[in-house]
């Protein structure tokens, strides 16, 4: 049986075929993937961000009257936004 030269082009084409099929059928692999490097990616750039910060220390970070002045001051903040769902359906969703 003679062996012919396989045709480049047709080669290239059957590959790109074959790698356009698996990410078609593999979509929610692939998502899974890319979600897991940007989450990565963002971890790092929070940690490089992090890094140049001031350092502060656990009491700091757990300061009941800053939180309570934080939480103050947010209030309101979503009133008058109209892209939200309604609190009451979201919740009937978890009973």
């Amino acid at each position: 049986m003679a062996q012919t030269e396989p045709n480049n082009e047709a080669m290239k084409q059957a590959l790109k075929e074959a790698f356009a099929e698996t990410l078609h059928e593999q979509r929610e692999l692939l998502h899974e993937v890319f979600a897991e490097v940007l989450e990565d990616f963002a971890l790092a750039e929070a940690i490089r961000e992090g890094q140049q910060t001031e350092r502060m220390d656990r009491d700091e970070v757990f300061d009941e009257s800053d939180r309570l002045k934080l939480f103050c001051g947010a209030r309101g903040m979503w009133k008058d936004r109209v892209d939200l769902p309604e609190f009451e359906a979201l919740r009937r969703k978890f009973d």
